[in-house]
């Protein structure tokens, strides 16, 4: 089966330079990675030594890399515009 991937640019960049720092800045090795992380993740994880299924098919790789919204922006749901902004983990506006 076709698989798209989406990969938080900003967290992935962030695990990346803490787990490779010689490679921090090189582009191509960080593409690189991002290709093979990917990849390993469309293997199914065995349960109790035996095959979970078969590997499913990369179709493509989103790579979203881009700060949160901090718009008013209006919404044919809702009677008045709403304000996006970036949240907290506890669901607080941060």
């Amino acid at each position: 089966m076709p698989t798209a991937i989406l990969i938080d640019g900003a967290y992935f960049i962030k695990r990346f330079r803490s787990l490779d720092p010689e490679h921090a800045y090189d582009a191509a090795r960080v593409a690189d990675c991002a290709h093979q992380w990917a990849c390993a993740h469309l293997v199914p994880q065995r349960r109790n030594g035996a095959p979970a299924g078969r590997p499913r098919e990369l179709y493509r790789i989103f790579f979203y890399d881009c700060p949160p919204l901090q718009k008013k922006m209006g919404s044919l749901s809702y009677s008045s515009a709403r304000q996006l902004r970036a949240e907290t983990s506890l669901g607080q506006a941060g």
